[in-house]
């Protein structure tokens, strides 16, 4: 449930970021804190390095508000929470499937469906 949330709202971001000539500032900024908020927390729960990515980021789309435009910088950041995005949504779509395989095949007519009983 965290990972989806999460998910969207880092799509959000990505679709703010791609269209910031079209957006308001405002929400460029709310998209900015978001993730520095975010990596902050993760930073200090598992000190991963996407969360320092994140960070980095938000203060990027920040700078970026603020008026230091730098293409590449923009761009690569762009590219950086593209990619997190992507593969944050397989994975959710990969679990997804695991557990439906694994409740269909426990469900079959030759199975006894311990694990369906398990599962209800």
């Amino acid at each position: 449930m965290i990972f989806k949330t999460l998910g969207t709202l880092d799509l959000v971001t990505v679709v703010l970021l791609a269209g910031a000539a079209i957006f308001p500032q405002k929400l460029l900024v709310y998209a900015g804190i978001y993730l520095i908020a975010k990596g902050l927390l993760f930073i200090a729960i598992s000190m991963d390095i996407a969360s320092f990515g994140d960070a980095i980021s938000g203060a990027l789309i920040i700078l970026m508000v603020m008026g230091m435009d730098v293409p590449l910088l923009n761009t690569a950041v762009l590219i950086y929470l593209g990619q997190k995005t992507f593969f944050t949504f397989v994975k959710i779509g990969l679990e997804s499937y695991s557990l439906y395989r694994f409740i269909r095949e426990t469900r079959s007519p030759g199975n006894s469906g311990g694990a369906y009983y398990y599962l209800r």
